[in-house]
């Protein structure tokens, strides 16, 4: 585990304890809808190489931890990343979620995801890369929105 991974581990442990010591608590989650509209704008805009929609998932001061990544990710490393993908047009992406968990207060939602992403060669006819993420996000709600503010995630073997 990387000093990175600890870095957010910790995170998470205060944002928790922090809210175990607020009044509200941890819950049937209202904002469940919102975030999940969140995830399906996010999943649009990579199909359709729209970085504006890709991107306004996340918050601008996003803290990313991902396995193998040499450091952490800021909103410009992720989107820098993200616009690599979308450099050669004619490759096809293929993005779904799957929500494992959604745990939140007024404030703050965790969500436990797995992201299956594809992509495909259409000059090939064929799969060039196939992969399966499992993540830990932490959303804020602020300025009337739910915006990804610090995740984690991990490639899993498919």
């Amino acid at each position: 585990m990387n000093k990175y991974t600890v870095s957010l581990l910790i995170t998470i442990s205060v944002v928790s304890f922090n809210l175990l010591l607020n009044t509200q608590s941890f819950g049937m989650c209202k904002a469940e809808s919102q975030i999940r509209q969140k995830f399906d704008t996010f999943v649009k805009g990579y199909i359709d190489k729209n970085i504006e929609m890709t991107m306004s998932i996340f918050a601008p001061d996003v803290i990313a931890n991902v396995q193998q990544a040499p450091s952490e990710q800021t909103y410009q490393d992720i989107k820098n990343s993200i616009l690599k993908d979308f450099a050669d047009s004619e490759l096809e992406y293929s993005y779904r979620y799957i929500i494992k968990e959604i745990e939140c207060t007024d404030t703050i939602a965790i969500v436990r995801v797995i992201w299956k992403s594809s992509v495909f060669d259409p000059k090939r006819n064929a799969v060039i890369k196939m992969k399966q993420e499992v993540g830990m996000d932490i959303f804020k709600y602020r300025n009337n929105e739910w915006q990804l503010y610090r995740f984690i995630t991990y490639p899993e073997k498919i």
